[in-house]
Order: structure tokens, then C-alpha cells, then sequence
């Protein structure tokens, strides 16, 4: 299974192994007896020490140079090309303005030259490669769970659509007619043909799409039905992660999209990822990664002595599971230490902790008061459920009532849920306001940036980790 994350790291990391291997082969073939040797040949290890500016280098160009990511096809696209054809020619900007100040040997100019050329080529070969790993492999990403609704005789050329699209592997879960009588006939003329299953409208949005599991909400409706639209939307808007709509301006005019292509049609993205389709993907999971290690090498005394103490006053584990909804609504387990004293699963997964509640053991009282006890979240960090900064991740019964009366309350799975948080640093943590919090997380997401995660993450230090609310 390849998160989309996941694959950009595993390029970088092929990317930054590859051009300290061609960075070697540059050094041979100038002094290897092609060209004159004027000076005679150089001590190799002169030029190995350069080796981490090179992957420095590629590092801050892969960062600032969005990611064309093509691997679907099995051959490097152009526009790829492109793009390595512009990070070869950044990433060798930068490693000449460091190099500038190394001034310890005068490199040969010509090794640079071949470098630049060899790196393009052997990027332009390595990519295609990887390209067609993963579009073999393309069976282990988990399908998106998408379901059509709409009417009009497009809908079924662009169900097709979807379901042939090369970017990403999808599940039609089923399409809903709506709109005029004429406009659900014509739509039904070119289902027929692609068998896909037609389902009725539900009464109870909430509950069929829990069921459904639904990740994605395509809506497409011809010019004599396009009221139902905006119906459908005050319908979904707060229900699902990701809405997809073929462009109708007048009903969407209220609303917020980004304009996307599937296939040849263009579509308007309701409450887009922020952070889908931008290199700070890469970045903030690199932030993660690092970030998590260092706290578990930090909290790794104070961990091992919180984990003796739990076992030596209280029966049951020393770390507690609970499911828990993430990003795009999918569940996960969260890892905590143990607070309270065992207890039916149905109590820790519906109830709230009160004041003085009797389940809490002396130390868990402590631990929930000091937020010690979310250190095993490090972990979860590190598999990729969740991040360093981020929404607080919520029980599945409390994100199916909040969704009901919250409006707004599914654009904070838009992101990864996380050990801090904008809303927790300003006070919003535990028994507090739940509509003050959904408008701190979604002014984070809506603000996001790699400089707002490093405020949060220095005003966590700053404000401390005890929480009153924490019971």
C-alpha cells in the first residue's frame, strides 16, 4: 500500500542516492584520460566531502519545485522532463553558491559540467523506472470510494471516466439519479451500458455514507437540472471529505473550488487538500519524521519510567488503543499510556471523562493533567496516521453527532490529525467549546504553512503541556 507521501519520499531518497553515485562516475570520467591532465589526478576523498552538498542541494530544489507525479504511465511524461530538466538546473545553482564557500580545494570546473549533464539523463532514466515499478504495483493502493450522483447523458461517459482514469485506482460504489424525470431517463440510457449499480436517494444521508464508507462525492448534472447542485451540495457539503462537480458557476457561486481535470473534463474541487497537490506534502511528513524521532529519543527515559510505574499501580496493558477518525475520514488506532482502570470498550468509546471520575488511576490523573500520557503518539506519527501538528483526532460515535450539528465539521479530516494542535495551544483542548475548536482547525488548514506548524509546535513548548480541562 503507497501513500502518496510515501512515494514522493521514496523518489527523493532514489534522487539523492543516485547523484552522489553520478557525482563519482563525473569524477572518473574527467580524470579518467578522456581530457588533459594538466594538475595530474586529485585525491578522490577531495571530492566525496562534496557529496553533502550535492543531496543538500537536491533536497531544497525537490522542495521549492513542485512534484510532477506521473507514475501511472509506464514512461516518463514531457512535462516531467521539464520539471527534472528544471530541479537538475536549481539543485546544481545551489550546490555552486555552497561549494562558493567551501574553499578548501579548487575543483575542476569540467567535473561540474559532465555532473550537470549525467544528472539529467540518469534522473530522466531512474524516473522512468520508478515509473513503472509503481504503475506495476499499482494493484497494492487501496481504491477511493466514490459515489456519482447526478443525471443527463454525459453522466455515464464521465463515470467511465473515472473509473479509466490512470492517476488513481477508484470503486464506484454506486450512482444516485436525481434532477428532472428526462434528464435521469437520458442518464440511465448511458449507464446501461457500464453496469454500474443505480441506487435510490437515501433519507439519511449520514448513515449511507458511514456505511458506504464514502471518500469522495463526484456530482454532475445537465443545464436543465443544474438546481439540484446546489441542493445536492447544502446536502454533502458537511458530510464527506472530497466533493468533485462538473463546472456549474451559477450554483457554485457561494461556494470555494479549485478546478481540477479527471480525464478531459473539468471539475470544481469543494474545500480542496491544501496541502494535496503542493511539495509541502514532502516537507511536512520529512518535519514529522524527524520531529517524532527526536521526541522519542527525548521521552525515552521518561517513557520507560512512565511504563513501570503504570504496571506496578494498576492492573491491565501500559498502553491504550482506541479508534479513532484521521485523515479523508479513515479510522486508525491512536497509542496512549493507560490513565483508568479497564473497562468495557463501549465506555472509553461513547463516554466523556468527567471531573473526578472514578475510572482514572492516581497516576493517569497526572499524566492526562501533564499530556504525558499522549507520548506514545510519537509512534503513530511515525507509521503516518498522524502528524506533529494537526486537528485533535476525534471517536468515531462523536464524529458521527458532531457531523449532524456542527456545520463544517469533515474539512478537518482534510488533513492528518495531530499531537497538537492550533486549537489546543489557544485553549480549546478537552471539555471546551467544540464549535471554537472546528474554527481553529479550520483556520489552520485554510492558513497552513510550514512556518504556522513551527509557531504551533514553539508555542506548545512555550504554553507547557499541562491542560485543566484534562480530567
Amino acid at each position: 500500500m503507497y501513500k502518496k507521501n510515501t512515494v514522493r519520499l521514496i523518489y527523493l531518497i532514489n534522487y539523492l542516492v543516485l547523484m552522489s553515485l553520478v557525482w563519482i562516475v563525473s569524477f572518473y570520467i574527467r580524470f579518467s584520460g578522456f581530457f588533459p591532465l594538466d594538475k595530474g589526478k586529485p585525491d578522490l576523498a577531495l571530492y566525496l566531502k562534496l557529496i553533502p552538498f550535492i543531496g543538500f542541494s537536491w533536497f531544497l530544489a525537490y522542495l521549492f519545485l513542485k512534484p510532477v507525479s506521473s507514475r501511472a504511465h509506464r514512461n516518463i511524461t514531457f512535462d516531467e522532463v521539464v520539471w527534472l530538466l528544471r530541479l537538475c538546473l536549481l539543485s546544481t545553482l545551489i550546490f555552486i553558491v555552497l561549494s562558493y564557500f567551501y574553499n578548501e580545494y579548487k575543483y575542476s570546473r569540467l567535473v561540474l559540467f559532465v555532473f550537470l549533464f549525467l544528472q539529467f539523463s540518469s534522473a530522466c532514466l531512474l524516473t522512468t523506472i520508478l515509473n513503472y515499478f509503481f504503475r506495476k504495483n499499482q494493484k497494492n493502493i487501496p481504491p477511493r470510494r466514490i459515489l456519482v450522483i447526478g443525471s443527463g447523458k454525459n453522466l455515464g461517459t464521465y463515470t467511465k471516466s473515472v473509473m479509466e482514469s490512470k492517476s488513481m485506482v477508484v470503486q464506484i460504489l454506486g450512482v444516485i439519479l436525481m434532477g428532472k424525470e428526462k434528464d435521469q431517463e437520458d442518464a440511465k440510457a448511458g449507464l446501461i451500458e457500464e453496469e454500474f449499480a443505480l441506487i435510490e436517494e437515501p433519507k439519511n444521508w449520514v448513515n449511507f455514507l458511514m456505511e458506504k464508507q464514502c471518500e469522495e462525492v463526484i456530482i454532475s448534472f445537465p443545464p436543465s437540472s443544474y438546481e439540484q447542485t446546489g441542493e445536492c451540495l447544502k446536502k454533502l457539503i458537511h458530510q464527506v471529505p472530497s466533493i468533485k462537480i462538473i463546472p456549474d458557476t451559477l450554483a457554485l457561486s457561494e461556494f470555494q473550488c479549485d478546478i481540477e481535470f479527471i480525464g478531459a473534463h473539468p471539475c470544481l474541487s469543494v474545500h480542496k487538500n491544501p496541502l494535496e497537490s503542493s511539495h509541502g506534502v514532502l516537507t511536512k511528513r520529512i518535519v514529522d519524521i524527524l520531529g517524532s524521532l527526536f521526541a522519542c529519543l527525548l521521552f525515552a527515559l521518561p517513557a520507560f519510567l512512565i511504563a513501570l510505574v503504570i504496571k506496578l499501580t494498576s492492573k491491565g496493558p501500559i498502553l491504550f488503543t482506541q479508534e479513532r477518525i484521521g485523515l479523508d475520514g479513515r479510522p486508525f488506532h491512536i497509542l496512549k499510556f493507560r490513565t483508568m482502570k479497564e473497562a468495557k470498550k463501549y465506555e472509553s468509546d461513547k463516554t466523556w471523562t468527567t471531573k473526578q471520575d472514578a475510572r482514572c488511576t492516581w497516576v493517569g490523573k497526572i499524566l492526562r493533567k501533564t499530556s504525558l500520557d499522549e507520548i506514545p503518539q510519537f509512534i503513530n506519527v511515525l507509521t503516518g496516521d498522524m502528524s506533529l501538528v494537526g486537528p485533535r483526532p476525534e471517536r468515531p460515535h462523536f464524529v458521527h453527532e458532531f457531523r449532524q450539528h456542527i456545520p463544517q465539521y469533515m474539512l478537518r479530516h482534510r488533513v492528518k490529525a495531530g499531537i497538537t494542535g492550533w486549537a489546543q495551544i489557544n485553549g480549546y483542548r478537552g471539555d471546551t467549546d467544540i464549535k471554537k475548536r472546528i474554527e481553529h482547525d479550520l483556520h489552520y488548514i485554510q492558513n497552513w504553512s510550514l512556518s504556522f506548524d513551527f509557531k504551533i509546535l514553539i508555542k506548545t513548548l512555550y504554553v507547557g503541556f499541562y491542560n485543566r480541562n484534562a480530567y
